[in-house]
């Protein structure tokens, strides 16, 4: 799967139902997040491939929950490990049960794409450590909000640096402000 563009979409108070006779505070006002894709087909019996077509993978929030998630990616936090990812991927490569797990990765990844996502993988270490066991990410991924058994979790995102702060705060401000945009 290639990302051909994102945008993100706030939706016109207008547009949305009020709540108790109110309309939501900019910041409750429902976003969008819209991934313009290109997925590789393949036929169904023969697993032959058949082309590209394009999609859009759609992604909804609070203007608040999306602002204070897009920008806090894994490769921009001080947790993300890509270096102890590609030694330990080296070293471990020939070990069964480490290829057991990787190939459970690969099937996250669409065919032809796999090699290219696993290898742009990194640990992290903030749940690594309290996991107790060695957590993957990947790059455009963020912290998750609930576990396996949907208890709440921690934020981890640390900036790893002053240019991650500075663009994890450029992409808040600018999606808080896309809701003043649309308000009537």
């Amino acid at each position: 799967m290639e990302v051909k563009s994102e945008r993100i979409e706030v939706i016109r108070r207008d547009a949305v139902e009020p709540v108790g006779g109110a309309r939501p505070e900019p910041e409750e006002m429902p976003a969008r997040r819209v991934l313009e894709v290109d997925v590789n087909a393949t036929g169904n019996i023969t697993g032959e491939f058949l082309g590209k077509f394009k999609t859009d993978v759609t992604y909804e929030e609070t203007a608040l929950t999306m602002a204070q998630m897009q920008g806090k990616t894994c490769n921009q936090c001080l947790h993300w490990n890509q270096p102890l990812w590609r030694k330990a991927y080296t070293q471990k490569f020939h070990d069964p049960v480490f290829r057991r797990e990787l190939n459970k990765l690969r099937a996250r990844f669409p065919d032809g794409e796999e090699e290219e996502h696993i290898k742009a993988m990194g640990f992290c270490n903030a749940f690594t450590e309290i996991f107790q066991d060695e957590v993957v990410t990947h790059p455009g991924a963020c912290c998750p909000s609930t576990n396996q058994k949907g208890e709440p979790m921690p934020l981890m995102f640390t900036p790893r640096d002053a240019a991650s702060k500075r663009l994890v705060e450029a992409i808040y401000d600018k999606t808080l402000k896309m809701t003043t945009k649309v308000r009537r």
